[in-house]
């Protein structure tokens, strides 16, 4: 008795065993059994925003293509389930697998990446963004500030500057006890050295502030005032003073990025990351330009700074630089050595 059932247990072991023989030879000659990979893209930005709109859901739906059904993108825009506050920690925990945000919601978390927001520095959004992805090839110091997660998209919108409610800015001493809304604590620091006082607060919430007058209005890349409709509270701008590039990134978990194949790792390094960046760039600095003609459309008054003008504003602005770079120095940062390397980027693209 004992005998037959052990003879019986051996020939539904050997019969298992050719099951599963069989199944695994079965998906390798056929490649039916394809994992597919579903992701979260969470941000904290509005649906009907034109990042989200003409970056974010082409990008997402050319990888749904060509990765052929291996991977599946479910986007949530709106702040449903990150904020522009919350989603570096988020990506860096994988508490979300993709996210889009501005640096400088976390201020002090990319202290080298913050010298784009210099004054001056930069004439567009796609210069800073070339000189950035040739200082992540270049400069080690540079790519640990990103180490907490993969980046796909690292680029810097539009030239930024001044628009108010109350009155035009022609000159550094216009702005002297203009309270703003302000993107960063780099750019306070330019700001306060025309003699404005700045406040925070996420751009959904800047339209209130300003027809509140708890702002008297704000800095920021022409493009983002016909995306939330400010031409409605703002009466004049002022053009040409390149105050500040506004860096942003779009990003993946390591915990994400590693369940990815070989092969759809390359597809995501091949559409995104520096083609997609520079692409980025010049998508705002076109927006730049339709933006500003669509505000004197609405009766708002540009007024476009000379040379002369601006020498004023960058003379007031200059000494940020050396302050800034001495207080990362104080901390152990090779500053110097990464914005003389930044300029030096800089000047070369420029020549070419």
């Amino acid at each position: 008795m004992k005998r037959h059932l052990i003879m019986k247990i051996g020939v539904l072991a050997i019969l298992l065993i050719m099951l599963n023989v069989v199944g695994c030879s079965r998906g390798a000659e056929t490649g039916d059994e394809t994992e597919v990979i579903e992701l979260t893209f969470a941000h904290p930005f509005p649906a009907t925003h034109h990042h989200h709109v003409d970056i974010i859901m082409p990008f997402v739906e050319e990888i749904m293509e060509k990765s052929e059904g291996r991977i599946k993108i479910n986007v949530h825009p709106g702040g449903s389930i990150t904020t522009g506050t919350s989603a570096i920690d988020d990506i860096s925990t994988g508490a979300v697998d993709m996210t889009w945000t501005l640096q400088g919601y976390t201020p002090g978390r990319f202290p080298l990446t913050e010298m784009f927001e210099f004054f001056g520095h930069f004439t567009s959004g796609e210069e800073a963004t070339r000189v950035a992805w040739a200082l992540f090839e270049q400069s080690e110091a540079f790519r640990e500030e990103y180490k907490d997660f993969k980046v796909f998209n690292l680029y810097f919108s539009d030239v930024s500057d001044v628009y108010l409610a109350t009155k035009p800015v022609r000159t550094p001493d216009d702005l002297v006890g203009v309270k703003l809304r302000s993107a960063s604590p780099m750019v306070d620091r330019s700001l306060a050295k025309f003699g404005a006082t700045t406040a925070g607060m996420p751009m959904p919430e800047t339209y209130d502030n300003i027809e509140r007058g708890v702002v008297e209005g704000l800095a920021t890349g022409a493009s983002a005032i016909p995306t939330y409709k400010l031409y409605e509270v703002l009466k004049y701008g002022t053009e040409g003073m390149n105050l500040y590039v506004s860096p942003q990134v779009m990003a993946i978990s390591w915990n994400a990025w590693n369940k990815l194949s070989p092969k759809d790792q390359e597809l995501f390094e091949t559409i995104g990351c520096e083609t997609l960046s520079i692409k980025s760039g010049q998508y705002y600095d076109a927006l730049h330009d339709g933006a500003v003609k669509e505000m004197e459309e609405k009766g708002m008054e540009i007024y476009r700074l000379t040379d002369a003008d601006r020498a004023l504003f960058a003379e007031k602005a200059a000494p940020v630089v050396e302050e800034y770079i001495a207080e990362l120095e104080a901390k152990g940062y090779a500053a110097r050595e990464f914005y003389e390397l930044m300029v030096s980027i800089r000047d070369s693209l420029r020549n070419q």
